[in-house]
């Protein structure tokens, strides 16, 4: 789906803007591409959002995270560190802790509960990657020519002007 969506995109963009950014698969591709100058990314979610400033201002770090003894793959650490509470994990742990659970939980789901705490169940796999180098290198390069925001679409999407896509 993604080359069908990204050939519908202008090949060249001022600002690209992505006010819904989840998974920024399009954003990924486009910059892969070098089809934009600067991009304006958000997402509700301040978790996600967290974790992509990580990647862009901080991947060292975080990939020395995840290397730490608590990111293995078993079903006692991820229900350990699924009841973990990130109001005093510092942003490259909150970003670890995201990155691992989407890579360890059942079909890689992003669910809370009304409590807003994480409720995925263990998923079961042969070996997932948890530490994704090249890739987490890639995004955090992509990211660069990003400005991230925690924010409703609506303030996002007010600075549009001609030459830009949303």
């Amino acid at each position: 789906m993604i080359g069908r969506i990204v050939s519908r995109l202008p090949d060249r963009i001022g600002t690209y803007y992505e006010p819904f950014f989840g998974g920024g698969a399009v954003f990924f591709e486009m910059a892969r591409q070098g089809r934009f100058k600067r991009a304006v990314l958000a997402d509700l979610n301040p978790d996600l959002m967290n974790c992509y400033s990580v990647v862009k201002e901080r991947v060292d770090d975080l990939l020395s995270e995840l290397r730490g003894p608590a990111y293995v793959y078993n079903k006692e650490a991820y229900l350990a560190m699924r009841a973990m509470g990130t109001a005093s994990l510092s942003p490259v742990q909150r970003a670890a802790r995201l990155l691992y659970l989407a890579r360890t939980c059942f079909n890689g789901l992003y669910r809370l509960n009304l409590a807003g705490e994480f409720n995925v169940p263990f998923g079961k796999y042969e070996n997932p990657v948890i530490v994704d180098e090249p890739a987490l290198r890639a995004a955090s390069e992509a990211l660069q020519k990003a400005t991230l925001s925690c924010a409703d679409f609506s303030e996002v999407l007010s600075g549009i002007a001609p030459g830009d896509a949303a």
